[in-house]
Parts: structure tokens; sequence; C-alpha cells
């Protein structure tokens, strides 16, 4: 199933493994070590016309191309290995096949290396942007931009502080304010207290003013009553004749008499 030039690639890497490989391989497993030996194969030819060519373009070109081989090939040998552990190939034979694909991912390692190693040499050259690249004057108006920004980046760095510092006063004051009005609120609130305390002391000083007040009243009317019952009683006595002689004077006493023992209790 595999090209004969796959076939013939494999039998120059191993050739006593080779007839064992590829003989009646599952198809996918087949396909995939296809797929990994032609992305060597393609990554091979790209390094060596890499290294042939002194065209910069054709070079990015080919990097693109590199990364992107390497990209697949790493899928194909990733895929072929999750198909080796679920395939029911005999033992010997699958141990056969994933020491070839470790070879075959350690040489794809190292030719990725060496692209990287040209792509950073081509990117790494004088070029127009480069320092080497540049004239003495070219090189100091560079230099005194880079001071004007750095320069620049310094302000808006201290106008941030200051503005921080600013925003921190700020906040301080407005804390302050707020303790400050704490504090009256709280000596209001003690100084209602102490009224209402006050009020309520004289309340109850003047609530028992008036119950003492009430009892020496009901006092003095009991005792009036007392006195009144006992007149009423000591001239019930009295023989009449006693009683028409004095009876102005009771009159008088009845009528002084009359109006405290009428008095609600």
């Amino acid at each position: 199933r595999a090209s004969r030039a796959t076939r013939a690639w494999w039998a120059s890497a191993a050739p006593r493994r080779a007839t064992a490989m590829f003989s009646l391989l599952p198809e996918r497993i087949d396909q995939l070590v296809e797929a990994a030996a032609d992305s060597e194969a393609e990554l091979v030819s790209i390094v060596r016309r890499f290294r042939d060519r002194a065209d910069g373009e054709q070079r990015e070109h080919l990097l693109r191309d590199g990364a992107r081989v390497v990209r697949n090939a790493h899928a194909a040998l990733q895929e072929l290995e999750l198909e080796l552990r679920g395939s029911t190939l005999p033992s010997p034979r699958a141990e056969n096949i994933e020491a070839d694909l470790r070879a075959q991912r350690t040489r794809i390692k190292q030719l990725q290396r060496s692209l990287n190693s040209s792509r950073e040499r081509l990117l790494g050259g004088p070029t127009g942007n480069s320092i080497d690249a540049m004239t003495p004057h070219e090189i100091l108006a560079k230099a005194e931009t880079l001071q004007a920004e750095s320069y620049s980046s310094v302000l808006r760095m201290q106008r941030t502080v200051q503005d921080t510092k600013q925003i921190g006063t700020d906040t301080l004051t407005t804390l302050s304010l707020q303790r400050a009005r704490l504090r009256a609120l709280d000596i209001s609130a003690g100084a209602w207290s102490m009224q209402l305390s006050s009020a309520e002391r004289a309340v109850q000083q003047y609530t028992s003013a008036i119950v003492s007040d009430m009892i020496t009243f009901a006092l003095i009317v009991a005792i009036a009553l007392g006195l009144l019952f006992i007149l009423v009683w000591k001239l019930s006595e009295l023989p009449a004749s006693v009683m028409r002689d004095s009876e102005p004077q009771v009159r008088w006493l009845t009528r002084v008499i009359s109006p405290i023992s009428e008095m609600p209790l």
C-alpha cells in the first residue's frame, strides 16, 4: 500500500525492518507511516534547498513550508502511536515499528532545529533596520528618540504618582470629615440622652410631689370628716333648750364644714 519511494526510503533507514513493517499492515497504520515518511523526505528537501538558496524571499517561503511540514509530521507520528496502541499487531512487530518511529521523530527534531537555527541567522543578520547597517547620524537620532520617549514615560509616571498622592490626600480628608461628623453625632446623641434623663427625673419628681400632695389632702379631708362626725354626735346629745340657744352657731359651723364634707376623696 505504501509507495515505492517510501518503501525504499524506509528500507534504506532500517533494512532489516522494512519488509516486516510494510507487509500486511492495517490500512490506517500504512497511511500514517507513508505520511510520516513523506513529511520527513519533504523536510530534508526543504533544508537542502534552504542552504543552497541565497534569496531572502525564497528562504522565508521555505521556512514557512518547513514549519508546516514539521507540524504535519508530528501530527502523523502522534496519531500513528495511538493507532499502534489500539492495534492487534504482534508485540515484536509493534515494537519494531515504535523503534523506527522514535528514530524518525529524532531525525525530524534535528531537521527542525536546523531550520530554527537558519531562521535565527536569517532574522539576526544585517538588514536595513539593524544597527550594523545604520550610520552614526542615524544611530544618534535613534538614541535621541529613545531618550525622548523615556523622558516622556518618566513624566507620565510622575504625573501618575502625583495623581495617586492627590487621590490619597482627598481620601484622607474625606475620612477625617466623616470622622468629625461621627464625633459630632456622638456628642449630640450624648446631649440628647442627658436631656431625656433630666426630663425623666423631673417627671418622676413631679409625679412624686403630686402623689404626696394627694395623700396629704386625703388625710386633711379624713380628719375634717372625723371632726364633723364628732361634732354632730356631740350636738345630738345636748338638751333641746341648749340646741335652741346655740342654733346660730350650729348653722355657721354647718356652713363652714359642709363644703369640706362634699369634697371628693
